[in-house]
């Protein structure tokens, strides 16, 4: 569980190097996305990942499964 709002930062700004997933202690997709950051697909995965994050419900502490 990670806060929504720290997720989707990272994920919208600093996505493209898998920061996201190292903070969510995927530390797989974090170096997949830092492998292939010199490819324009993880942008597009990261962007989307942000918003998916942003618009997910949550309860009072704003925490989200990743």
């Amino acid at each position: 569980m990670v806060n929504k709002f720290v997720f989707a930062f990272l994920a919208i700004f600093l996505g493209i190097f898998g920061a996201q997933w190292f903070y969510a202690k995927q530390y797989k997709r974090g170096f997949i996305y830092l492998v292939f950051c010199w490819t324009i697909i993880p942008i597009f995965m990261s962007i989307y990942q942000g918003f998916k994050a942003l618009l997910t419900q949550t309860d009072s502490s704003f925490k989200i499964y990743v």
